[in-house]
């Protein structure tokens, strides 16, 4: 009886926590623009850029690590802690250095 229990608060702990990873193909480009004006204050021309470069530029694994990161959301970030490479991060963290400028030049 314990085991059924524990296994099944095992089953809906990993449910609630797949349901709040962010999904990168459905949700990335929504959540990079708010976020962009939200902390950077850029202009919608700006935030578009940025939001059309991560869709376009990361991998899904990529943009799931981005929205976990902006949007401050510490268990899709520890829910994905398996599933990113080093490179994937190095990656994320070049893009989000560089995308502001890059995107508010044009």
């Amino acid at each position: 009886m314990y085991l059924n229990r524990k296994l099944a608060t095992i089953l809906a702990t990993t449910l609630v926590l797949g349901s709040m990873m962010p999904n990168a193909l459905a949700g990335t480009y929504e959540t990079v623009f708010e976020q962009c004006g939200i902390q950077l204050q850029l202009p919608p021309s700006a935030c578009t850029c940025i939001a059309e470069s991560a869709s376009e530029d990361l991998t899904e694994i990529q943009q799931d690590l981005l929205v976990a990161q902006v949007t401050e959301d510490s268990a899709a970030m520890a829910a994905l802690t398996d599933k990113f490479t080093v490179a994937d991060m190095t990656t994320v963290g070049a893009f989000m250095s560089s995308a502001p400028a890059t995107c508010s030049a044009e």
